[in-house]
C-alpha cells in the first residue's frame, strides 16, 4: 500500500514532491476550519472537523498556546497536531485526508477545551458574583448545540444517502447472508467480488 501512496514512491524529484507536501498540509489545516474531506465514505463531503463555534474556541485556544509555548504541556498540543498529520502529508490522494489525521483528534479538541476555558476564566472576571452558574450554562449550551448540529448532519443527510449502502458493502452483506443457507446445504456458492474472498462477505458468513 505505501507503494501505491507514499509521496517519494509516485514523485519524481524532490522539490515538486516538497511542493506537494506543503499543498498537503495546508489543505489537511484548512480541513479543519473551512473544507473539508470530500468523500461520503469518511464525512459529509465538504464539512469541516470542526463547526464555527469550535473553530472559534481552537483559536482562542491556539492564541493561548502561542503565549504559553515554552511550557511543554501547551507547546505539545500544536507539535501534536502537526505531527498527527503526517501521515495525510506523505501520500498522494484526494485531500484533505480525514482517516489519516484522525490522530489529531485529541490535541485538536484539547485546543478547544483550551479556548473554552479562557473564555470561562475572561467572563469569571468581568462577571463576579454573577459568575457561579455561567461555566455549567456555557459548557452545556455548546454540548446541546453540537450535538443537535452533529445529530442532525448524521442522521438527516449522511445516512440518507443512498449511495452509502453501497461505500458499506451494503450488497455484500446482502449476498453473504443469502449465500449462507446454501454453504450449510453443501452447495458450492460463486461470488463475483472485485476482491479475493471479499472481507466483508468473510465476515458474515465465514
Amino acid at each position: 500500500r505505501a507503494s501505491q501512496v507514499l509521496v517519494f514512491e509516485t514523485v519524481g524529484d524532490y522539490m515538486s514532491a516538497a511542493r506537494l507536501m506543503a499543498g498537503n498540509l495546508l489543505h489537511n489545516l484548512a480541513g479543519l476550519f473551512w473544507r473539508g474531506d470530500p468523500r461520503w465514505l469518511f464525512n459529509l463531503p465538504g464539512k469541516p472537523a470542526l463547526t464555527p463555534a469550535l473553530a472559534l474556541f481552537g483559536l482562542i485556544g491556539l492564541l493561548a498556546v502561542a503565549r504559553r509555548w515554552r511550557q511543554p504541556e501547551y507547546a505539545l498540543l500544536p507539535i501534536w497536531v502537526l505531527g498527527m498529520c503526517l501521515p495525510a502529508v506523505l501520500t498522494v490522494d484526494a485531500m484533505p485526508q480525514s482517516q489519516r489525521i484522525s490522530g489529531i483528534t485529541p490535541a485538536l479538541f484539547g485546543l478547544v477545551a483550551l479556548g473554552l476555558d479562557r473564555v470561562i476564566e475572561l467572563l469569571r472576571g468581568r462577571m463576579g458574583a454573577r459568575w457561579k452558574a455561567t461555566p455549567a450554562f456555557l459548557v452545556g449550551a455548546l454540548l446541546l448545540l453540537e450535538g443537535l448540529n452533529a445529530g442532525s448532519v448524521y442522521f438527516d443527510i449522511w445516512a440518507q444517502e443512498p449511495l452509502n449502502y453501497y461505500r458499506f458493502h451494503g450488497d455484500y452483506e446482502a449476498l453473504a447472508r443469502h449465500a449462507a443457507p446454501h454453504l450449510q446445504a453443501g452447495d458450492t456458492v460463486v461470488v463475483i467480488a472485485e476482491h479475493y474472498q471479499h472481507p466483508t462477505a468473510l465476515f458474515v458468513a465465514p
